[in-house]
């Protein structure tokens, strides 16, 4: 093996021992020498610990993860990770906003923006067919962007303002580097809903794209269907995304959104990026028109959705790798099916500003860690909400009227619920196949009208109601059947 071989062999172990260290919590600085490593090691805690907090790079890799206490406890953000041709910028929470929104929700997924080392936007791609490549782009000036080819070719610019073509065809068919300089003014990413490459299916020519500063949109359809397109950097000066603008990007590993920035009635702007593992939304990033939506996004890990993000919340049918999911104050719905069946998803923060949780909303999802509804919530919760779930408690706020059909059917760890006075109706199998339910406290003074077989006939299970009502309840209808079971409730 030659000398040369042997120290790139070094160099790339040094590399991964490294990321590896950084993924277990313990911040590792680019100019780190090989006599600090042990310490770094010895630094990393041995004890299982819950990873609350992630740091997430531009291409979805984890750079470091932290419980909530201990990251409350640090007294700065980890180092910015190191590329070649680019400048990192800084993560998308300053270190007391993460801390206010961990100690509030517990949860954050906090990720790395970028400039490149000129400014420039660089667009790896392939030609057509035919050698031919188009570009579609916005500027606010005339000839404010100019495009380098690659090829020795003179540079392109355009005149007008707005959408603007830019169209170059090659010596031969292959892939191709160009640069995208911005002279002045401010650039966009595609216009006039059209794809960046020329057309939505021309995307899939594209391989990875360095979003150059004073880049300050992505526009709707931009880089959507972009199959092959596997990382975006983005800088701060991204201020908006539009609708669908990423759709069907299958390959791209992660997406930071810089502080401040919006999604503009962005509909199924990430649906479809099924290896899309880190969604990264900045500090003070807003939601407006229309919910986010990220069905078939199997690989996404956290969603934590920045205070002030408005009243749409968000869509992640069939993310498989789902596990935490933080509903900020001001959301006001979860929409029917949409987080089903998300099979990870242990942790949910569900805010008090809920007016509508939908049918089959956490359907096969577990809720088995941190998960509670507000007790200030009044929400119409639909039929199957949190049907087959692993919880083993459930409190029903006060204001909740009724138990709708199959609310918690078939979850077979579920050992005690809580309903509320305010409840006068309770559905067809709504704790039905409830098979460990053993305590069931019922706070109606009225008996709620109960449909046959609402309620599981467990040997163990006991229905505790006011003591006055305890006549009542035996002989209410369907009540009936469970008058052995049916105890009065300590005052």
């Amino acid at each position: 093996m030659s000398i040369a071989l042997q120290i790139q062999r070094l160099r790339q172990a040094r590399k991964d021992i490294a990321a590896s260290i950084a993924a277990k919590g313990v911040p590792v600085s680019p100019g780190a020498r090989l006599d600090e490593y042990p310490a770094l090691i010895d630094a990393i805690h041995q004890e299982e610990e819950s990873a609350d907090v992630l740091f997430y790079d531009y291409e979805g890799s984890l750079m470091h993860f932290f419980s909530r206490d201990r990251f409350l406890a640090l007294e700065s953000l980890p180092v910015n990770p190191f590329h070649e041709g680019l400048v990192a910028q800084g993560w998308n929470y300053g270190l007391e906003e993460a801390k206010a929104y961990v100690s509030r929700y517990g949860f954050l997924a906090i990720g790395q923006n970028y400039d490149t080392e000129d400014g420039a936007t660089v667009v790896e791609a392939a030609t057509d067919d035919a050698g031919a490549v188009t570009l579609i782009m916005t500027q606010s000036d005339s000839e404010g962007l100019s495009v380098d080819w690659g090829d020795g070719s003179a540079a392109d610019t355009a005149t007008g303002t707005g959408t603007v073509q830019f169209s170059h065809t090659y010596a031969a068919v292959g892939d191709v580097h160009i640069t995208i300089g911005l002279l002045k003014g401010t650039g966009g990413i595609g216009g006039s809903d059209r794809g960046f490459l020329g057309s939505a299916n021309n995307n899939r020519y594209l391989y990875a794209l360095r979003i150059g500063a004073g880049i300050t949109q992505i526009y709707p359809y931009s880089l959507q269907n972009s199959h092959f397109l596997e990382s975006i950097t983005v800088p701060k000066s991204l201020a908006a995304v539009g609708r669908q603008a990423l759709r069907a990007s299958y390959r791209l590993g992660g997406f930071i959104l810089p502080p401040g920035a919006a999604l503009v009635h962005p509909g199924a702007l990430f649906s479809e990026c099924n290896k899309l593992r880190c969604l990264s939304l900045g500090f003070g990033c807003t939601c407006t028109g229309s919910v986010a939506e990220l069905g078939g996004c199997y690989s996404v890990e956290m969603l934590t959705l920045p205070e002030g993000w408005g009243p749409y919340g968000i869509y992640a049918r069939n993310a498989f790798q789902l596990r935490a999911l933080v509903l900020p104050e001001g959301v006001t719905n979860v929409l029917t099916n949409g987080f089903t069946p998300d099979i990870s998803l242990r942790d949910v923060y569900l805010p008090s500003t809920l007016t509508s949780i939908g049918a089959s909303a956490f359907s096969g999802a577990p809720l088995s860690g941190r998960f509670a509804l507000p007790m200030t919530l009044a929400a119409n919760i639909e039929p199957s909400a949190f049907n087959t779930s692993q919880m083993e408690a459930l409190h029903i706020p006060e204001g909740i009227t009724r138990m709708p059909a199959s609310l918690c059917r078939y979850s077979r760890l579920l050992l005690s619920v809580i309903i509320p006075s305010t409840v006068t109706l309770m559905e067809e199998n709504c704790l039905a196949d409830c098979n460990q339910l053993d305590t069931m406290i019922v706070k109606a003074s009225t008996p709620p009208t109960l449909y046959n077989g609402a309620v599981p006939s467990n040997a163990s299970l006991t229905i505790y109601v006011p003591a006055v009502s305890v006549e009542a309840y035996k002989s209410a209808t369907n009540w009936s059947a469970y008058a052995d079971k049916i105890q009065a409730m300590e005052e």
